[in-house]
């Protein structure tokens, strides 16, 4: 029966037979077939294999080259033989820790030392609780005279699993020191609160002998609060402050030498981001993935660490700010863009804390030269120069890195640009907020403000605006 039209006319009964595989010829093909597919597979594996031994051969010239130009890449590098613990400053720290049994209340009334405002009840319970636990102080100055730190960190591949317990609970105890040290300055012992102040820079740089950018944070922190403990002692004198003023000078200079020291705070940053370009470089070669992947991301990845750690050199924030590695280059792979080093904020952070060094120690001069022109502060910064100050700290948020701002008057103020380079002239519109309180965060502002003293002046003291937190 006739089912359609044909080509050219042609009839169904002389149209072409349709070609059919004889089973030797289809055997053949998959034969072949398999035979592409399993060579196709083999090249694949031997490119993977050669070029996996390449890569790691060139990983591991690249880390001998590092290594003998004094560079620490791989976790041998940062295992050392630890001190006796009778030698190490971090057994006493950890003591001193322990004694510090604080309830959930207790912690929340010493928290209040970050905005200058202890209520009374926090006042009486940091006095109380010094004169019961006298250890606490003697531990850590027992720990000062020690000659190294050693947090007993048990290095490990991967290093990623490492823990370190040891940063749990140094906030809380910096900010129980800083509370301290507001409790003596209130009384007048302003040379014991300077005292207490040098403590907490101790701690903070034993704390960021880790080699780690957590740790490095940590210590960040407890460095804000020795800073805001000086800003606060540096303030209007009380008439029991003057009975202190000698041992308080004798304290004072060799603090303000420390904390202009630049070099060796940026040297503990430099140490940070090697230490975490360690964590990620040995935590990816021991993951189990094949190693052309791994060394292929650790290249990447190293890449990407000589640029933070050429960024850390600078001393600008806008000299350093264009040198941090963007977003992760598509052309990487993908585990190096997923691990790609973010060190934006810790490097914001690191810039805002020299500022804030800068300010103590401007404002700890400021309070020698009070003590010795009757009360009268300085109309501006160049006349604390050289008898108070070796030199005025340079603002590290400035493109020229011009000296750091004053802002005269009773008590004065000392400001930073912000973070964009311009200078606003000392505005801190958005620096005081109402919670609970009064409230005062100077990084909230176009420019960093520190008043001299910790007091906000009156014409900033008003009600909460409306919708204000």
């Amino acid at each position: 029966m006739f089912k359609g039209r044909t080509s050219q006319g042609a009839s169904p009964t002389t149209s072409p037979r349709q070609y059919q595989l004889r089973p030797v010829q289809l055997k053949r093909m998959l034969r072949w077939a398999f035979f592409a597919a399993c060579l196709t597979t083999f090249s694949i594996w031997l490119f993977f294999i050669i070029g996996g031994k390449l890569q790691e051969r060139k990983f591991f010239a690249d880390v001998q080259h590092r290594q003998a130009m004094g560079d620490k890449v791989l976790i041998n590098d940062f295992i050392s033989i630890a001190p006796r613990d009778d030698q190490n400053a971090a057994t006493y720290i950890l003591k001193a820790i322990d004694q510090l049994q604080l309830n959930p209340h207790q912690g929340w009334l010493i928290d209040d030392a970050e905005n200058y405002r202890l209520s009374e009840e926090a006042k009486f319970f940091v006095a109380q609780y010094s004169r019961e636990h006298p250890q606490i102080r003697a531990l850590l100055q027992q720990a000062g005279s020690c000659p190294q730190v050693d947090w007993h960190v048990k290095w490990r591949s991967p290093a990623l699993d490492v823990h370190m317990p040891y940063l749990s609970r140094q906030r809380e105890f910096g900010r129980f020191l800083e509370a301290v040290g507001i409790c003596e300055h209130e009384v007048g012992d302003d040379a014991a609160a300077l005292r207490t102040a040098q403590e907490i820079f101790f701690l903070a740089r034993a704390v960021d002998n880790g080699s780690t950018v957590v740790g490095h944070l940590v210590a960040l922190e407890l460095e804000h609060m020795g800073d805001n403990l000086c800003l606060r002692l540096t303030g209007p004198l009380t008439s029991r402050a003057a009975r202190h003023i000698g041992n308080f000078n004798a304290i004072a200079k060799p603090m303000i030498a420390s904390l202009c020291d630049d070099p060796r705070f940026r040297s503990q940053f430099d140490a940070a981001i090697r230490g975490d370009r360690m964590v990620i470089v040995d935590s990816i070669i021991h993951l189990p993935i094949s190693k052309f992947e791994a060394f292929s991301s650790t290249d990447a990845l190293l890449e990407d660490y000589d640029q933070s750690i050429s960024a850390a050199a600078h001393l600008s924030w806008p000299a350093a700010a264009p040198l941090l590695p963007s977003k992760p280059r598509k052309s990487e792979p993908d585990l190096a863009q997923a691990l790609a080093p973010v060190l934006y904020r810790p490097f914001i952070s690191e810039f805002s804390a020299e500022a804030e060094r800068h300010a103590a120690a401007i404002a700890i001069a400021c309070r020698l030269y009070v003590d010795d022109h009757d009360g009268e502060w300085p109309l501006d910064l160049s006349t604390l120069v050289p008898h108070y100050l070796p030199a005025i700290p340079c603002d590290p948020f400035d493109s020229q890195l011009r000296p750091m701002k004053y802002l005269p008057g009773n008590p004065p103020a000392i400001y930073r640009v912000s973070t964009n380079g311009i200078d606003n002239h000392g505005d801190r519109a958005g620096a005081l907020s109402y919670k609970y309180g009064f409230y005062y965060d100077p990084w909230r502002s176009p420019d960093a403000v520190f008043p001299i003293g910790g007091v906000i002046g009156a014409a900033d003291k008003r009600p909460p605006e409306h919708g204000e937190q």
